[in-house]
């Protein structure tokens, strides 16, 4: 957002608002792109904002999904039947179809 002192943030439209009100596919799908690498703005985004990438045109919703949804290490800390506690890294992981998840 722009950062103008003595006026409302909510009347000055942003950037992102620019970019989606251009309907330009190629624009709006290289920011969806570059959110992959900027996890702070991702983290910040408003879920209207969201939604404009989700149905903006091109592959702008591809992108928005990818930065949403990005692998991340689970580490965590277990006790061994000895009773020494070690750290752990899953490399897989178990999903059981009775619970009612899609897997394909």
């Amino acid at each position: 957002r722009l950062n103008t002192p003595n006026v409302e943030h909510s009347t000055l439209p942003s950037c992102l608002d620019h970019a989606f009100e251009s309907q330009n596919p190629v624009l709006i799908s290289r920011i969806a792109q570059s959110l992959k690498n900027t996890p702070d703005l991702v983290a910040d985004m408003s879920r209207n904002e969201f939604l404009q990438f989700m149905s903006s045109p091109g592959d702008a919703p591809i992108y928005a999904m990818e930065a949403v949804f990005q692998p991340y290490q689970l580490r965590y800390w277990d006790v061994s039947p000895a009773g020494k506690c070690f750290r752990r890294l899953p490399h897989q992981a178990y999903v059981n179809q009775e619970a009612g998840f899609n897997t394909t």
